[in-house]
């Protein structure tokens, strides 16, 4: 089962790319259609491809042909560059940008419990699957994962602040 995501947790927002000249710039690939949370001086977490796992901050994040691109400090040379690139990219949660009301980030809804609409527990929200055309909790009940399309008809309310969504009787008839 997912566990709740803390401010302390680590989330994965992105992908390092290959450089970008020969300065130490690298493209940077976000798993967000917002990357507010890419800023000066923000702390990253970024695991290697060869699994090895170190921390970098950001001395400046721009943008060229419509693209991410960032520096990290200490990053000097396309050589330095050149070992990052395929590297996933984490942030501390509580580094996120604030939210209205109403919204939320996929991470804070793993781990959270899922009631029928009668109050009873089915399972935990694994995490959410995101589709091009609705995203869906990939729920995890004692008969398997089930995915439950975000719509108002399945989704009756989801409550990040509360730890509790609950779902209609038929999001469960796949299961």
């Amino acid at each position: 089962m997912a566990a709740r995501i803390t401010p302390d947790s680590w989330v994965d927002i992105g992908l390092v790319g290959k450089p970008k000249g020969l300065d130490g710039l690298v493209w940077f690939r976000s798993f967000s259609a917002d990357a507010a949370v890419l800023r000066e001086g923000l702390t990253l977490r970024l695991t290697l491809r060869n699994g090895t796992v170190e921390t970098r901050t950001l001395e400046a994040v721009g943008e060229a042909s419509g693209k991410l691109m960032v520096a990290f400090a200490g990053l000097e040379d396309r050589t330095a560059a050149e070992a990052l690139t395929g590297a996933t990219a984490a942030a501390q949660r509580r580094d996120f940008a604030p939210l209205d009301e109403g919204e939320f980030y996929h991470c804070d809804l793993e781990g959270v419990d899922v009631f029928d609409a009668e109050g009873a527990r089915v399972g935990a929200v694994l995490r959410v699957a995101a589709y091009p055309s609705v995203d869906a909790l990939v729920i995890e009940t004692a008969r398997g994962e089930v995915e439950v399309p975000v719509v108002d008809a399945l989704v009756l309310s989801l409550d990040v602040a509360a730890g509790r969504v609950v779902i209609a009787p038929e999001a469960l008839l796949s299961e």
